[in-house]
């Protein structure tokens, strides 16, 4: 049975607690398990709010925005104009790919018949 990662996590972190007193651990030691605690913290932070929620969706990407320091859910309006831009953009990325692969293509001939 494969287990969950976070389950592995959990189930390290109580052997890491039971094997380790409070005497054992140095000041680096501790320093260093309170940024990496810090750190997990902080990305999983930042990848809720990438993603629009606390389990993430890869559909709807900036639902949140910045208003004076604080971060808000952004009114439908914004949100639609938003994902029709970033369509805008990809549709111009991919018209601008396949562009410069024709041009290649015939680079390439011209090279071949050369």
């Amino acid at each position: 049975m494969i287990k969950s990662i976070s389950r592995l996590r959990k189930e390290d972190d109580a052997n890491t607690r039971t094997r380790m007193s409070a005497d054992d651990v140095t000041k680096k030691e501790r320093a260093n398990l309170l940024s990496n605690l810090l750190q997990s913290r902080k990305s999983k932070k930042t990848q809720s709010m990438k993603y629009g929620g606390a389990y993430g969706s890869a559909v709807r990407p900036f639902r949140f925005e910045k208003r004076g320091g604080e971060t808000w859910l952004m009114s439908e309006e914004k949100y639609q104009a938003k994902l029709t831009e970033a369509a805008k953009k990809d549709q111009e990325l991919s018209m601008n790919v396949k562009t410069l692969m024709k041009k290649l293509q015939k680079s390439a001939k011209a090279k071949e018949t050369s």
